[in-house]
């Protein structure tokens, strides 16, 4: 059935006689126990449409991951893992009829920097915003804060940023703080960004970085649980495979990179899914 017929076809759940009517992003369709949902997936920005009626909706939000950082070019210095953007989630939430604005939340795209916010806004439903993750920094500094926080700077023990990621406008949030780093005379790493489902670890000694913070699953966009935000592995200062980035659309903190490097990982961008049951 072509997906104009799906969007037709869902009956407003506020008990009035007309029908609700979506369309925006990229639409699919999936079966999960014999209900049939329509799935909207923004990302990149744009605009969510609602005609007619009222709907419960289920919807996924995740910001932009922060930045990892490198080993400032001192071999004796592992870089931090940056945190991953802060996630919201929400079952049956009613949306009524309106133009819903999605700007969605780059990953932090340059050394040292938050990832941006991705947001819902409507003049009468109000606003929902997840927060951009929090990046590894630069010198001997604590994790910045965000949605997740990114993992302490490996030149000093230091904390890792907290986690700024709260409730919003009917939605649930989730964000964790940053690992601390570890620092001696002999050497030093970063502490691992935190993750939608859990903290980032801690540095172990000079050799060992701090561990990424768990995302969260969240099956709403294809009926299997897919995991994102998941905070940056920080590093330590001889440890190899430093410096991924995050996957676009996927709110993942950028890793810390081994000592002796100048840049860590970018943050992956954020996603946001409606879904509903036609």
């Amino acid at each position: 059935m072509p997906l104009g017929a799906f969007k037709t076809a869902l009956m407003g759940t506020a008990g009035a006689s007309g029908a609700f009517s979506a369309s925006g992003g990229t639409e699919t369709t999936y079966d999960d126990g014999g209900v049939t949902y329509l799935v909207h997936s923004f990302t990149t920005s744009g605009t969510f449409t609602i005609e007619g009626d009222s709907g419960d909706v289920d919807i996924l939000v995740i910001a932009g991951g922060g930045s990892g950082a490198g080993g400032t070019g001192n071999v004796m210095y592992g870089g931090a893992g940056g945190g991953a953007g802060g996630q919201l989630e929400g079952s049956t939430i009613e949306m009524n009829a309106g133009e819903y604005t999605i700007p969605i939340g780059a990953g932090g795209a340059s050394q040292y920097s938050n990832g941006s916010n991705s947001t819902i806004v409507e003049t009468t439903w109000g606003t929902a915003t997840s927060d951009g993750g929090g990046a590894g920094p630069h010198g001997p500094a604590n994790g910045n804060s965000g949605g997740s926080g990114g993992g302490a700077s490996s030149r000093s023990s230091a904390s890792g940023g907290a986690a700024t990621q709260g409730s919003s406008n009917g939605l649930t949030g989730y964000g964790y703080a940053g690992g601390n780093s570890y620092f001696s005379e002999a050497g030093a790493a970063g502490g691992g960004g935190g993750g939608a489902g859990g903290v980032g670890g801690n540095a172990t000694g000079i050799n060992g970085g701090g561990t990424a913070g768990n995302g969260r699953a969240n099956s709403i966009q294809t009926g299997s649980a897919d995991t994102r935000a998941i905070g940056g592995v920080g590093r330590g200062w001889i440890q190899g495979g430093g410096g991924a980035s995050g996957a676009a659309n996927s709110g993942n903190g950028g890793a810390g990179n081994k000592g002796g490097s100048t840049t860590g990982g970018l943050g992956g961008s954020g996603i946001v899914v409606f879904r509903y049951a036609t």
